[in-house]
């Protein structure tokens, strides 16, 4: 009895004229996508430029002020121009 965990292996046995056959049905699909999407782009016109103009880039919207936010360094201005905070209070130290 065969131990059904051996690999198996398959062979496809093709002679020249099967090869050729299916080389052609595969040239003909081929054919028949590149015509397909010559029909379809047929009708496609160039896009016509509506001005010669530049397009104008488009501005995001500011983002909602943050609470706090007044006392965060600005990125423009230098670090000299920003006033020194305050040390955070120490840590009280546990009674014994």
């Amino acid at each position: 009895m065969a131990d059904s965990r051996e690999p198996s292996y398959y062979e496809l046995a093709l002679n020249s004229r099967q090869v050729l056959g299916v080389l052609v049905v595969l040239l003909a699909c081929l054919l028949v996508a590149f015509f397909a999407g010559v029909w379809i782009g047929r009708d496609a016109g160039p896009v016509e430029q509506v001005s010669n103009e530049p397009p104008v880039p488009r501005m995001a919207a500011p983002l909602p002020k943050t609470p706090g936010a007044e006392s965060l360094p600005r990125v423009d201005q230098p670090a000299e121009a920003v006033a020194p905070q305050a040390p955070p209070p120490a840590a009280a130290s546990p009674r014994r």
